[in-house]
């Protein structure tokens, strides 16, 4: 198993229907690879990532 593919949707409020396909094709490969994915969702990062980029 690898490293875990994040995708930060945090601040999100609409979503273009094309980068939704793209997220659900991203996360069905990585399920056929046995990838975890995290997906974070909820209000915008303060820290403009810089608490993601510390783990």
């Amino acid at each position: 198993m690898g490293a875990p593919i994040v995708i930060d949707l945090r601040g999100a409020t609409r979503l273009d229907p094309r980068v939704v396909g793209a997220i659900l094709a991203t996360v069905e490969a990585a399920d056929d690879l046995d990838v975890p994915v995290e997906v974070l969702l909820g209000p915008a990062d303060p820290t403009e990532g810089l608490l993601a980029a510390t783990r």
